[in-house]
């Protein structure tokens, strides 16, 4: 256990270390870690547990001759698997050298870091270090609220048309007012359900360029959108905006270590789209709602508490 190197949190909450079993002895025999300080070492895994926990940590071999006995009771010892026996302080601590740990005079110090370090983040997660992007979206994309409202709106039309006679070939005015009515009513919501479908399309591509912003994007969200409803010029614009979307995506994305397995986007879905209009919208939305639902996921994972259950989950299996 002496070669391990450890961590603690010291009176105001802020990680220290790394430091040897030795320098933390010294640092119980000067009153700078008492039985209730949590401390981690690699063998704990996610845990944190109280130092009173480690066998022969308070024991009189562990401290000076002159130190008080801190500890009236048996140790406890502890194995990387075992439940704290205190609430467990979120996370797993980095392992890059803190600045500010109070070593005693003759023990080597470890060299300072330029930059603070969150004292709860998992080991090797420093945004300057390693790369991470940075959340931007917190909702994603919904392949089954478009395919509803789109496909239903096409229904809805077609229901009404059927209910109204208007498809018949000796149509009628003078039917029934009741059934004109339903008719048109079905009519005009379908309409309706396929403007939102057609909505949503430009929701979905504000939200991707938006994604896209920290990593220095040659677009801005409403730039993709509102050049859109310019005549003529967005005759242009709609290959800048979806036909450009992919490089730029795939490009930036893949320039950072929990990005890196974001779903990519394909050109061959949008011109997919402009030769087969219904068909190649499916497949470039598909695209675009996975795309979003990965970076609407990365935010949850970011803002996730850092001591729940699921705290290293989103990190481990879909963002390195």
């Amino acid at each position: 256990m002496s070669d391990q190197t450890w961590y603690f949190m010291d009176a105001t909450g802020t990680q220290q270390g790394p430091i040897t079993i030795p320098q933390l002895q010294t640092l119980v025999a000067s009153g700078g870690i008492t039985e209730q300080t949590q401390v981690w070492t690699e063998a704990l895994g996610e845990q944190w547990i109280p130092a009173a926990n480690i066998e022969g940590f308070f024991s009189a071999e562990a401290t000076s001759p002159h130190a008080p006995a801190l500890r009236t009771s048996a140790p406890v010892a502890i194995t990387p698997n075992q439940a704290p026996t205190t609430p467990m302080i979120p996370s797993t601590p980095t392992t890059q050298a803190v600045t500010g740990v109070p070593v005693p005079a003759g023990y080597p110090q470890q060299q300072a870091q330029p930059q603070a370090v969150d004292p709860y983040q998992s080991p090797g997660t420093n945004p300057q270090q390693e790369g991470i992007y940075p959340a931007t979206i917190t909702k994603g994309g919904s392949m089954g609220l478009w395919s509803m409202l789109f496909f239903g709106g096409i229904l809805s039309i077609l229901l009404g048309g059927m209910v109204g006679g208007m498809f018949k070939k000796d149509f009628d005015p003078t039917n029934s007012e009741t059934t004109l009515t339903i008719g048109f009513v079905l009519i005009a919501l379908g309409a309706l359900c396929i403007v939102f479908s057609g909505i949503l399309v430009y929701i979905y591509l504000y939200r991707a360029w938006k994604c896209l912003q920290p990593g220095g994007a040659n677009v801005s969200p409403s730039a993709a959108v509102g050049f859109m409803f310019i005549p003529l010029f967005n005759i242009y614009w709609i290959f800048k905006a979806m036909g450009g979307l992919p490089k730029q995506w795939n490009l930036i994305t893949s320039s950072y270590s929990n990005t890196k397995n974001a779903p990519k986007l394909t050109l061959g879905a949008f011109i997919c789209m402009l030769l087969i209009p219904i068909i190649g919208q499916i497949i470039w939305l598909s695209q675009i709602t996975k795309g979003l639902n990965f970076m609407a996921a990365l935010h949850f994972q970011q803002a996730r508490p850092a001591g729940s259950a699921l705290a290293g989950l989103g990190s481990r299996a879909n963002f390195q």
